[in-house]
């Protein structure tokens, strides 16, 4: 992990240009050490909305140098995780596979509506492997609560996040400015490939994964799940049989009785 600076009073003159300053926040505990977060992509996909400001859940970033790791939203975590190489357990400790390289794509994220990409090398988030871990490096990334429950929307970025980054505090204004220490395009290395879907699946590119049509939602259809298409179900044909069967019972009655009715009134003239 590279070495940090504390700088005092004021931001180094060759990174004042550069810094995105991110809307004033008003909300306690984190209105001096938060900032709005406009985008965040890997692998060239974005894991927000195209707004945060704008979305249902704003999304903040929240600088916490007292942490190491990344926190991420259970839904942006997720979404992340479909797309780098990643082996994760039951308690979302996620590792990096081996006899894969360390070279890793690159996580964007702006602070500004029209700031550029500042660059988060998710290498910088690689841990030393330990013995109980059979070689495998750990991520430093947490899963954090889904963005519907309290906090839920927060991005929490340690020290380790924040390696490729100079971070700017006004605390009179409260804002956070963010400026790269990197001028680059993000890297897209090693990205997983985008699946496939098939029938009538529709891709849902932020999770990288297939859904299925809902077929339930018509009457008497169903999914087949080996063309991934809807397909009338047995119940149909069983409810097809059923009514046709009782169409030609009701018509053979029908017939019977205007049969019946018939002779009826023929031996009544007859008769008179």
């Amino acid at each position: 992990m590279g070495s940090g600076f504390l700088y005092v009073g004021g931001v180094p003159e060759s990174y004042r240009s550069s810094l995105q300053w991110g809307a004033p926040q008003s909300s306690p505990p984190f209105q001096y050490h938060a900032f709005p977060l406009y985008s965040m992509q890997v692998c060239g996909v974005s894991l927000l909305p195209s707004s945060s400001v704008s979305s249902s859940f704003p999304l903040a970033g929240v600088v916490d140098t007292g942490s190491s790791c990344l926190t991420l939203p259970a839904e942006l975590f997720d979404s992340l995780l479909s797309w780098i190489p990643a082996e994760c357990d039951l308690l979302s400790n996620c590792y990096l596979p081996l006899h894969v390289r360390s070279i890793l794509p690159d996580l964007s994220f702006t602070v500004a509506s029209t700031g550029t990409a500042l660059i988060l090398p998710l290498a910088d988030l690689l841990l030393r492997s330990t013995a109980a871990q059979g070689g495998r490096q750990p991520y430093c990334l947490f899963r954090g609560p889904s963005v519907a429950a309290a906090n839920g929307s927060l991005i929490v970025f340690g020290s380790r996040a924040l390696q490729n980054v100079v971070t700017a505090f006004n605390m009179n204004s409260k804002q956070v400015g963010v400026a790269g220490k990197q001028q680059r395009s993000p890297l897209t290395v090693q990205c997983k490939a985008a699946v496939k879907c098939m029938g009538l699946q529709t891709r849902d590119i932020t999770v990288n994964t297939c859904v299925d049509p809902s077929c339930s939602d018509y009457y008497f259809y169903v999914l087949d799940p080996v063309t991934h298409t809807c397909s009338l179900s047995s119940q149909f044909h069983v409810t097809a049989i059923v009514l046709i069967v009782s169409f030609i019972v009701t018509e053979l009655l029908l017939f019977e009785i205007r049969f019946y009715i018939s002779r009826r009134v023929v031996k009544t003239v007859r008769g008179s």
